[in-house]
């Protein structure tokens, strides 16, 4: 397989309604921060800021999709597009900076924080943390994943490409 058909077929995936129905998919987790956030805002005083974290993240990446969606729409078929947008870039910048304030947010609260007394000032509940540290730690695990594939993939276009 050559390099350039690579190309096309990537081009041809990231570009196709494929891609949207995966965008479209991915906005329940966005949503599910929006809602666990909202729901257990007051029920975290060890750390007050992790359902703002998730109402905040959750928003911003609903609407980073919600503008994906739009840009793909807007763009004729077969048409590349190599020009950034500007606000997507500022959305991904600020969700990075975010999702390593949410890190610390919540890692630093793994093990100093109690489900038991919900009147004590390390309490959390129980369920809200974990989902907040699996959703958070899952976002690693995804990238590890993208980055073995994306490396599996180039070694097997180096030793069968040209």
């Amino acid at each position: 397989m050559s390099m350039e058909r690579v190309k096309v077929l990537t081009m041809g995936f990231a570009g196709s309604i494929g891609m949207t129905v995966v965008i479209v998919i991915l906005t329940a987790i966005p949503i599910s921060m929006i809602v666990m956030g909202a729901s257990y805002k007051n029920d975290c005083p060890a750390e007050d800021m992790i359902p703002i974290y998730l109402i905040v993240m959750g928003s911003v990446n609903l609407i980073r999709n919600i503008i994906s969606i739009g840009l793909r729409s807007r763009s004729r078929e077969g048409e590349e597009s190599s020009t950034v947008n500007p606000c997507t870039c500022v959305i991904d910048l600020f969700l990075l900076a975010w999702f390593i304030a949410g890190c610390v947010y919540i890692y630093r609260t793994k093990d100093s924080f109690q489900a038991h007394d919900s009147k004590a000032d390390d309490y959390c509940d129980y369920t809200f943390y974990w989902y907040s540290f699996w959703i958070t730690t899952g976002s690693f695990i995804l990238c590890a994943a993208i980055m073995v594939v994306g490396c599996l993939v180039g070694c097997c276009i180096i030793c069968c490409g040209s």
